[in-house]
């Protein structure tokens, strides 16, 4: 563990820590924009699952940690929800983590929640 005296050193580390989180935020954007523009290709989003399901099970298991982040990775899950004929396991495994977000540290965010809760519900009610 690091421990600073130097609150000009504080400041310094707080500030990259900041833009780092900035940075991630802009990145995560950007992913949310292309699998938007292609959410009607249910193969391309299929392909993006393997490498943004570890990410929203990260976001959601953190336990409020990553909550600025919280809010493009609900959009994302909202396509991976939306797109598509039926929803993959990997997709229906960010469920109960979306759920316990919600009950234990996202309340906040239950409006951009219940998107991809909905869509959860109606996918199942459509495979019944």
């Amino acid at each position: 563990m690091y421990y600073c005296y130097d609150d000009s050193l504080t400041h310094i580390l707080l500030a990259e820590e900041e833009e780092a989180a900035f940075n991630a935020v802009q990145c995560l954007d950007t992913i949310d924009a292309i699998l938007e523009a292609v959410g009607e290709r249910e193969d391309v989003v299929l392909s993006l699952e393997p490498l943004l399901v570890p990410l929203f099970l990260r976001v959601l298991n953190s336990e409020g940690d990553c909550f600025e982040y919280i809010d493009t990775v609900v959009n994302m899950i909202s396509g991976f929800t939306y797109y598509g004929t039926e929803i993959s396991q990997a997709t229906w495994s960010v469920c109960g983590p979306l759920m316990n977000a919600l009950n234990e540290w996202a309340i906040d965010y239950v409006s951009e929640m219940m998107v991809p809760v909905l869509n959860y519900m109606t996918k199942v009610c459509i495979i019944m």
